[in-house]
């Protein structure tokens, strides 16, 4: 898409974009509410393998929950001090441990893909 412009569209009950990468951006639907809305349809395949990922996880308390395709994705969102700070590395630590011992293997683990 070399040149092009992307100009996302707003699903219904979305207020606002908070973040986008290559192939998608997330909009905050409320508080603790988000959903995930692909740029384009051609990008479905890197959702499917998320989807997938999320599925063979299951639940895990700080992990983001997968309530179906095209619907919500859960996010605690706040600003903390640097003791929460600290405590939510401690945890992304133990997610990642997670991820590995269900024999998940994620390859882009950086800030911009924790939920936190």
């Amino acid at each position: 898409m070399e040149g092009a412009t992307v100009i996302p569209i707003l699903p219904a009950g979305v207020q606002r974009i908070t973040a986008g990468g290559s192939t998608s951006y997330v909009g905050i639907i409320d508080q603790d509410t988000y959903l995930k809305h692909l740029y384009t349809e051609d990008s479905q395949y890197g959702l499917m393998v998320e989807a997938t990922m999320l599925r063979t996880l299951g639940f895990y308390p700080r992990i983001i929950e997968l309530r179906g395709l095209g619907e919500q994705l859960e996010k605690f969102t706040g600003l903390a001090p640097l003791q929460g700070r600290f405590r939510w590395t401690r945890q992304a630590a133990g997610e990642v441990v997670c991820i590995y011992m269900k024999d998940v293997r994620h390859c882009d683990i950086w800030l911009g893909n924790l939920l936190l």
